[in-house]
């Protein structure tokens, strides 16, 4: 049985509108998972995603990896899984060092790689905002950043603004972020 869901919107100085949709994932007690939809994804289209039985969310990542990037990417995805949202995740080698997943949580990603897709799918990536790419046949892209100071490279801006979406995971980042002139 999942922890009650609990959805709180709330406006930031920038009058940006976040969702904050924070749950416990089951059979995961060392981790508090929160996923942030920043202002173009309207609540009722995140509550379509849990009726959905095909997979509509791609999710790439270093999941397989050591790390905090890897972990979060790794505990959003699982935790969607375990909510019954169906992701098909592509592992992505950025550091080329593997973490010792157990064995059920190395399944569910092993399974998750096979899922299927249609066009229209939302593609998440987390990675280092120079990998952010526009995707064919995907409806929404979204990159997933963190922000490792306190200024944004240039590259980095221009790939934001080829997103449909920066998710990012602090007010930190979102004041580093806008700054550089990213449109969260």
């Amino acid at each position: 049985m999942l922890d009650p869901l609990e959805i709180a919107c709330r406006h930031s100085t920038d009058h940006v509108l976040d969702y904050h949709l924070t749950f416990d994932a089951h059979a995961c007690d060392r981790t508090r998972i929160m996923v942030e939809l920043l202002q173009d994804l309207p609540l009722d289209e995140l509550l379509k995603l849990y009726s959905i039985g095909s997979a509509s969310v791609v999710w790439s990542g270093p999941f397989l990896e050591e790390g905090e990037n890897a972990d979060d990417g790794r505990n959003l995805v699982l935790g969607l899984g375990r909510l019954g949202v169906r992701v098909k995740v592509e592992p992505v080698k950025l550091n080329n060092v593997s973490t010792d997943l157990p064995p059920d949580e190395y399944q569910e990603l092993e399974t998750a790689s096979q899922c299927r897709i249609t066009d229209g799918f939302i593609h998440v990536q987390q990675v280092p905002p120079d990998y952010f790419q526009r995707t064919e046949g995907a409806g929404a892209v979204v990159g997933r950043a963190t922000c490792p100071s306190y200024r944004l490279p240039l590259a980095w801006a221009a790939r934001c603004n080829e997103m449909d979406e920066v998710w990012l995971a602090s007010d930190f980042a979102i004041e580093v972020f806008a700054a550089a002139g990213t449109p969260l």
